[in-house]
């Protein structure tokens, strides 16, 4: 299940794009936002509802390159007790 969190209240723009895409989850308005501290507040609150044994961070400028969502699940499933850290590519 996914959480996507706003820093603020959803607008209508991202309650249409949450309902477009049919993402499983749920979509979270992070009271008091815009909290200006880079998601933290949104990760914190969003970890706080996670009830998955695994949490994947992705803020609004990161995209996920096609694959990346079946290396990771392969990667943790080879060893599920391990700390896995992925790295981040810029692709400029």
């Amino acid at each position: 299940m996914s959480i996507i969190a706003n820093d603020g209240p959803n607008s209508e723009f991202s309650r249409r794009l949450f309902a477009n895409f049919n993402i499983p989850g749920k979509l979270l308005e992070v009271e008091g936002g815009p909290h200006g501290d880079w998601g933290h507040q949104c990760r914190s609150v969003g970890m706080q509802m996670a009830a998955g044994d695994w949490i994947w961070h992705l803020d609004a400028d990161d995209m996920a390159w096609p694959g990346s969502i079946a290396a990771i699940r392969s990667t943790v499933a080879a060893n599920p007790q391990a700390l896995h850290a992925f790295r981040i590519v810029n692709p400029e």
